[in-house]
């Protein structure tokens, strides 16, 4: 069962049209009243019959949705794009083998990950990140192979790891190291809020960073140190598997205060200072670089490495000599501790007297380093600001969360996070045409000139009754008042019908999805009409040489003028591509704050509770970061996701590809952005597996992502079988989408052992703007253990 690859279910989607069909021959004479003109009222009440073929259709379709089954129980820890077996087959010159390496679409899992037996909710925060339940990461090698450093004991008394702070260079405990290097850079004043820890053990260093305000990356490879990455995620802090080899890290440029190496024993110097240069490209102007370990402090520990003095004073020199080249300058060294700093502007990168590592090409974006090979070339900064800093200086913490980021201000960004989310679906068909979702009007375009050909003058007659054929203004006001008009009748019409078949609760419920398919219903025809027109317009235009006949018509002189600015901010991705403002920072981080509000209101009450239960969020599509900058004082960690791809190439099938990626959809690389308020995140494409352990996170958010996927090549089956693989155990997902989305994956949701609901905010909830409907798909996963 394991081995199994994704089934297409379109050959099933088949059967039941055919099976539909043949229901549907049953109400011709509803079919054909459809052709007679008549108030909009008899016209829904004429199709209430075909609504309720559609619904049962769809209720079994629900049923023939197949239930996943458990994969075997040695996958209980599985990572596919980070399997050791797999990792064997490539080359280990510059530590590939341990990167990722993903799975080839013909060897994806098509099963659930098991947990362990007895798998129990992890200790809440704070005191998961002194223990841990041994069942829920049954691994005690760590225990006896770093026993002489004090990183992790077992109680079999208690059945709990504990986590003393202990490190290879942590003697005295992690909070001892920093209570050190805090006397050397300023740690607790807000100055640093973001860092990098390569090489991060069990997590310790940025386990006792967070009581002084800063939030670590925690970053170590999956290699003979078992589950260091793991247990640093059961412990409730922010990590992720990935290694310093031979591809950039998946971070942007400018993103950490801090990046730390705690006896890393990595030849920095070595192919022109390469690794090295990478750190530099993602260490703000003006952070910190900290080394402890081989060669630093060589006087007193080279008895202890086993190491020559002569041999360790010469490795200290050509670190020395590789970080000059960077222009970095010698901070600081204090006993155990050696600091560099980053220059603040980029004038020390002009004038170097040998530019070795060169400067990188003036076309390569520094911030997008999703499969990019790492390179030994330093990144240009940009221009500094007034402040004297380039790409321009933050706010400390935790003013700088709320800021206005840089890159924002200064106009380094291009592009837009995706439309408006949560929508009616009237109006999302809107909106969507008015912002230029190209491929979707080219499809409704292609819908509407094929109903123009068999039966055109029904859908003629039917935008005559909404008003002008043309007015994109009024087709949306229309649509909006019938979709409410149709709502209320809907649901009053099905409420009584269904509290005669069944219970009032059933009742309820068929009532709401008559009215989202009656809102659904409208917004596709709306769509479909007024591409019609447009494209008969654009023909007329054409065909009078600009007599200006078809612009009354359908609005053309317009769209033309949109259609010509939309074509000249098109991304190589195709998508509309706008620039961000300070305004559209507020109004998304003012969003953002409402739904917080509302989600804490009523659909997770323990969402930022100290002791609750939601430690490890992750966003999958988090635009600029509202949603963790609206949790970023609560007791949480968010990993924000920006979505990226390249192309075609899907997962593993993509190994070797030279194949550039792209931030996905024709959005912002908004992921600098969210470094720039002080929160974490990574680049991901989910065509392919996250960098991270089965059971990692509490709560999950996708927000208006599985919309745009019909233009991804990997079904998505295959991401919610991935979701599920990160979720714990209990876990929650909210899902943001249009109401066809929601109700597709909600049908889905039970093959996964999930239990789904949708939900929309009550009358005392201010969300979005008028207009706007916010809708949420809850899904819970359903504990379960294999055995």
């Amino acid at each position: 069962m394991a081995g199994r690859i994704i089934v297409d279910r379109r050959a099933t989607l088949s059967v039941f049209l055919v099976l539909f069909l043949f229901q549907i021959s049953d109400a011709a004479p509803v079919t054909r009243a459809f052709q007679t003109a008549g108030s909009a009222a008899d016209q829904r009440q004429r199709k209430t019959p075909l609504r309720r073929l559609l619904r049962e259709m769809r209720r079994r379709l629900a049923e023939d949705v197949p239930a996943y089954e458990p994969c075997g129980m040695k996958y209980m820890d599985y990572s596919p794009c980070e399997d050791p077996n797999r990792a064997k087959k490539f080359v280990r010159e510059n530590l590939a083998h341990r990167e990722r390496h993903c799975p080839k679409s013909t060897e994806l899992l098509n099963c659930l990950i098991p947990p362990p037996v007895g798998y129990k909710r992890p200790l809440p925060w704070p005191q998961s990140r002194d223990e841990a339940w041994y069942v829920n990461v049954p691994h005690k090698q760590l225990t006896t192979a770093k026993a002489d450093q004090n990183w992790i004991r077992y109680d079999e008394q208690t059945e709990k790891f504990s986590f003393p702070g202990g490190g290879t260079m942590f003697h005295k405990g992690a909070d001892h190291y920093l209570e050190e290097l805090g006397k050397l850079i300023p740690l607790t004043d807000g100055t640093i809020r973001t860092a990098l820890d390569t090489g991060c053990g069990v997590g310790s260093f940025g386990a006792y960073l967070l009581s002084r305000g800063v939030l670590t990356m925690s970053l170590a490879p999956r290699d003979g140190h078992e589950a260091q990455v793991q247990f640093a995620l059961e412990r409730g802090l922010p990590a992720m598997i990935g290694v310093l080899a031979s591809k950039r890290l998946p971070y942007p440029a400018r993103a950490f205060d801090l990046a730390h190496c705690s006896r890393c024993l990595i030849p920095w110097w070595l192919d022109d200072g390469r690794l090295l240069a990478e750190i530099d490209r993602v260490l703000r102007p003006g952070g910190f670089w900290v080394l402890t370990g081989p060669p630093i402090d060589w006087q007193h520990y080279a008895r202890g490495w086993n190491r020559t003095k002569e041999d360790l004073s010469a490795e200290q020199d050509r670190l020395e000599a590789a970080a000059e080249k960077l222009c970095w300058r010698k901070y600081k060294q204090a006993g155990m501790f050696a600091v560099w700093q980053k220059p603040l502007d980029g004038e020390c990168q002009k004038s170097r007297a040998e530019a070795i590592p060169p400067l990188c090409p003036a076309d390569q974006d520094a911030d997008l380093s999703w499969y990019t090979p790492m390179t030994a070339c330093l990144t240009p900064v940009p221009a500094a600001d007034g402040s004297g800093v380039a790409g321009g200086s933050v706010d400390k913490w935790p003013a700088r969360l709320t800021a206005t980021p840089p890159r924002i201000a200064l106009g380094l960004l291009s592009g837009k996070p995706g439309a408006a989310l949560a929508k009616s679906a009237a109006a999302s068909s809107a909106v969507d045409a008015e912002e230029g979702a190209e491929e979707e009007a080219r499809e409704s375009a292609e819908g509407a000139g094929e109903e123009e050909g068999s039966g055109g003058e029904e859908s003629k007659e039917g935008s005559e009754e909404e008003g002008k054929e043309g007015s994109e203004e009024e087709s949306k006001e229309g649509s909006e008042e019938e979709s409410k008009e149709g709502s209320e009748e809907e649901s009053k019409e099905g409420s009584e019908e269904e509290g005669k078949e069944g219970s009032e609760e059933e009742s309820k419920e068929g009532s709401e999805e008559e009215a989202d398919e009656e809102r659904a219903e409208r917004a596709q025809e709306e769509s479909s009409n007024g591409a019609g027109i447009k494209e008969e317009g654009a023909e007329e235009e054409e065909s009078s040489e600009g007599s200006g006949e078809s612009g009354e018509e359908g609005g053309e002189e317009t769209s033309s003028e949109e259609d010509v600015q939309r074509r000249r901010l098109q991304g190589e991705s195709g998508m509309v591509v706008e620039d961000l403002t300070v305004e559209d920072f507020a109004a998304d981080s003012d969003k953002w704050r409402q739904r917080v509000r509302w989600y804490k209101r009523s659909l997770l009450p323990d969402l930022g509770q100290e002791g609750g239960q939601y430690r490890n969020i992750l966003d999958m599509s988090a635009g600029m970061g509202g949603f963790a900058a609206a949790l970023g004082r609560d007791p949480v960690w968010v990993m924000s996701v920006v979505p990226v791809d390249r192309g075609d190439a899907v997962g593993g099938d993509a190994e070797g590809v030279d194949a550039p990626a792209h931030v996905s959809f024709g959005a912002a690389n908004t992921l600098g952005v969210i470094y720039d308020r002080g929160l974490l995140g990574t680049y991901q494409d989910w065509c392919e597996a996250f960098s991270t352990y089965p059971r990692t996170y509490d709560l999950i958010q996708a927000n208006e992502l599985f919309s745009q996927w019909t233009s991804r090549p990997c079904p998505v089956e295959q991401v919610l079988l991935e979701v599920d693989r990160i979720l714990r155990p209990e876990g929650v997902v909210l899902i943001r989408d249009d109401l066809p989305t929601l109700r597709r994956i909600k049908r889905i949701a039970p093959a996964l052992r999930w239990d789904a609901r949708i939900e929309r905010p009550g009358k005392d909830d201010v969300v979005g703007k008028d207009g706007e409907e916010e809708v949420v798909l809850v899904c819970t996963k359903k504990y379960w253990t294999s055995g």
